[in-house]
């Protein structure tokens, strides 16, 4: 954890002006919890959709089902946060979107032809890919977030990320929408 502070350390001094640092600083936790995002997000893709007899795969998630399921997610975690100026929406929206495009663009040769219910060991290497390019990305976002970030938000959206609400409760309710259409998919 010391390790990964110190990076976020150096690129927030990077990217921002020392009044900003001082506030992002207080924002680590939000970053982590937004880098492993997809890693999470995987986990419980598998989580909803193997016991369901699914085959998701990259490709049909980009196809069919990722903006309406994560466009409701995102309504949910803006509604739990309340944040609620819409300029403050849009760029984390944005963030969020970008940062599942980077890392899905940078996982690409891993997730070729991958069924997320296949067995631990051809998803992980898709998995570990994820998770190693998840950190960077959140972190190229933060600059458009800038204006936005609060301490108050920050930990707003750490709560969210690491809710039972969002894990239990919306994100269940939401995926259940491609489980239910799955197999004619």
């Amino acid at each position: 954890m010391k390790f990964n502070n110190a990076v976020n350390i150096a690129t927030v001094a990077c990217l921002s002006v020392s009044p900003t640092l001082a506030l992002v600083t207080s924002c680590f936790d939000a970053l982590d919890s937004i880098s492993k995002i997809p890693g999470y997000f995987i986990q419980n893709v598998q989580l909803n959709a193997c016991p369901a007899g699914c085959a998701p795969n990259i490709d049909q998630w980009n196809s069919d089902v990722k903006d309406e399921i994560l466009n409701e997610l995102l309504e949910d975690g803006i509604q739990y946060t309340g944040i609620n100026d819409e300029p403050a929406q849009k760029a984390f929206v944005k963030s969020i979107d970008d940062l599942y495009n980077t890392v899905v663009s940078k996982c690409q040769k891993e997730s070729d032809g991958l069924n997320l219910c296949d067995d631990e060991d051809k998803v992980q290497p898709f998995l570990d890919c994820v998770n190693s390019n998840a950190r960077t990305a959140v972190l190229k976002g933060v600059p458009p977030l800038l204006p936005y970030i609060t301490n108050d938000r920050c930990k707003k959206v750490d709560d969210y990320l690491n809710s039972d609400q969002l894990w239990k409760d919306d994100f269940p309710e939401h995926f259940k929408s491609y489980v239910d259409k799955c197999h004619d998919i």
